[in-house]
């Protein structure tokens, strides 16, 4: 199980970044960015940036993937959720879900 604000990458755990929280396929993101220098080889030399929430389960996650496919660009110009994008179109935007000991942890990797 990972942790939230966990970098999908390295594992070391991380605060949101400066980013508004966005409201996304109903759900509400915040954005986080791992840029801790690498301590090995197997760490990312460059930051890692992407967008998070946890539901409760299985349905709430099921919810989300149907309705994330409706997300695309152009966003509205200075909100949240395109704030939350940054440059990167949602089209081109992952998704990954992974279990916690509260519920579900969704990433948007970015």
């Amino acid at each position: 199980m990972t942790e939230p604000g966990a970098c999908p990458q390295c594992g070391r755990v991380t605060e949101p970044d400066w980013r508004r929280p966005a409201q996304i396929a109903e759900l509400q993101f915040r954005s986080i960015t791992c840029d801790r220098p690498p301590s090995g080889l197997a760490d990312h030399p460059f930051p890692v940036r992407w967008l998070e929430t946890i539901v409760p389960g299985p349905e709430e996650r099921q919810t989300f993937h149907e309705r994330f496919v409706r997300v695309r660009g152009p966003l509205p110009e200075g909100s949240a959720i395109a704030e939350a994008f940054g440059e990167v179109d949602p089209i081109h935007a992952w998704i990954e879900d992974q279990p916690t000991p509260d519920g579900i942890r969704i990433l948007i990797r970015l």
